[in-house]
């Protein structure tokens, strides 16, 4: 089990749709990465292996996306999850 706490800045929102203008919440990635895995640092996708994705994101929001099904988690308005 993965926990967290503190993701609470609501200044963070989506800039496509379906989450356009709304809190978007974040992506929890399990995974194997090369130290250059960020496409910004030069990083492919071969240097990202992702084995488990997560949309952390507002109960709210869950249906937008598709649900527990497309991989959403609460993210709790104390910014726990």
């Amino acid at each position: 089990t993965i926990t967290g706490t503190g993701f609470n800045d609501r200044s963070v929102v989506g800039v496509r749709p379906p989450l356009a203008g709304k809190p978007a919440g974040f992506y929890l990635v399990f995974g194997k990465f090369e130290d250059a895995w960020k496409p910004s640092a030069g990083g492919t996708s071969a240097a990202r292996k992702v084995v488990e994705q997560k949309w952390v994101l507002a109960a709210e929001n869950h249906a937008v996306i598709g649900g527990a099904a497309a991989g959403a988690v609460e993210l709790r308005p104390d910014g726990s999850f």
